[in-house]
């Protein structure tokens, strides 16, 4: 066991070490380009977090710059050259957004060709959702990411955007969603067998199945912020969880000290006056009931299962933030839908085949026990991380 925390310890490290680069590695932007009789319209959206991370990159520039600097990060381009872009006005958004709407006007024809700058060089993570609209035609969405940072307005069109595209979107997502995957390989590691494995990971993907749904169709409006907060949390409580109950961590202090955790950082929250007060204090008090019940269980694995999908209603919320921002019409929506579930639930399962072989053998070589502690401890450092940033940065 020794070595369990020794390893765990050194994730920890490394958590430190790179913490800076990772600070909200989910973190997604949106654009809306509008063709209409001679000109452009451009709609931007960033959140307030990465805004900040703007900001503070540009700290050397004047007063009011971060507009210019959200605005300048997109060139549109026709045929003989770039399109000339007005002067930003930014529009009301609500307390997580920063929205900017500005013209272009093309001089040298139909726009072409479209490159994207936007925070790719803060956050190498970042995806940005750009969403093409031309006259009576259906939207076209595509998703850029620091490898791929420009869109050929033509060829966008003549590729559409129906299931097959929406599903590469969900793959893209769940692969650069690395609070999610860590969450799912968490699941694994607490697993005892294939059957739990498989149990706990249905139960996942039935919550956020769910609530992506719900979200992206417009039924329930999650804020961002207390959302991101909990998935933190969930990955520090099935952490913390792993420990007790696989790692035979058996000490009261381990699910208390989780439960305390909690509760100082809802009251910290609620001093500040931020929106995931409220959050964190229900994940304190789910806890304080569920480390008991977990003890008492004749049947911990069945247990276990239901609690994944009860925090795969909460990653839910996160996954369709992507869906919601690209503001599609209501009679392309349930097809999008279909898809962007079908591609995340492709990409899951490409995680799951890929971790559990990996898992089994590092079972083997040391014990279920030491890699649930060690997983766990480098887990847990992540998730205080994360959930520190995501309520007070």
């Amino acid at each position: 066991m020794t070595r369990a925390w020794l390893a765990g310890i050194v994730a920890c490290a490394v958590v430190v070490a790179t913490g800076g680069a990772r600070a909200h590695v989910r973190s997604v932007s949106y654009s809306t380009w509008t063709a209409l009789e001679g000109r452009v319209v451009a709609v931007a959206r960033v959140s307030r977090l990465d805004a900040s991370a703007l900001e503070r990159a540009g700290a050397d520039r004047p007063s009011g710059a971060l507009t210019r600097r959200i605005r300048d990060a997109f060139t549109l381009r026709a045929a003989s050259g770039a399109c000339r872009p007005s002067p930003e006005r930014e529009r009301e958004a609500g307390p997580e957004w920063v929205e900017l709407e500005w013209e272009l006007g093309c001089a040298g024809g139909a726009p072409a060709e479209l490159e994207v700058r936007l925070l790719f060089a803060e956050n190498p993570a970042h995806l940005h959702l750009v969403t093409v609209r031309r006259g009576g035609e259906a939207p076209v969405a595509r998703a850029l990411d620091t490898a791929s940072r420009t869109v050929e307005l033509g060829a966008a069109r003549a590729e559409g955007s129906g299931v097959r595209r929406f599903a590469g979107l969900g793959v893209e997502h769940i692969l650069s969603g690395w609070d999610h995957l860590a969450f799912v390989a968490l699941l694994l590691v607490g697993a005892t067998s294939i059957r739990a494995a498989a149990w706990a990971v249905s139960g996942f993907t039935a919550g956020h199945a769910l609530t992506l749904s719900l979200a992206a169709l417009g039924v329930v409006v999650p804020h961002e912020a207390p959302v991101e907060a909990l998935i933190a949390a969930s990955l520090g409580l099935v952490a913390v969880e792993n420990a007790w109950h696989v790692g035979a961590v058996r000490r009261v202090a381990v699910p208390a000290g989780a439960v305390a955790a909690l509760a100082a950082l809802a009251l910290g929250a609620a001093w500040r006056g931020r929106e995931a007060a409220l959050a964190l204090a229900g994940a304190a008090l789910f806890s304080a009931c569920w480390f008991p019940l977990l003890a008492r269980s004749a049947s911990p694995e069945r247990l276990r299962g239901g609690v994944a999908a009860l925090f795969g209603l909460v990653h839910g919320f996160g996954f369709a933030r992507v869906l919601a921002g690209l503001e599609l019409p209501s009679e392309r929506l349930v097809g999008a839908l279909f898809g962007f579930n079908v591609g995340v639930e492709l990409g899951q399962l490409a995680v799951v085949l890929v971790s559990w072989p990996l898992l089994t053998l590092a079972r083997r070589r040391w014990s279920p026990e030491a890699v649930a502690v060690a997983s766990s401890t480098g887990a847990l450092a992540l998730a205080a991380y994360w959930v520190v940033t995501r309520t007070f940065g």
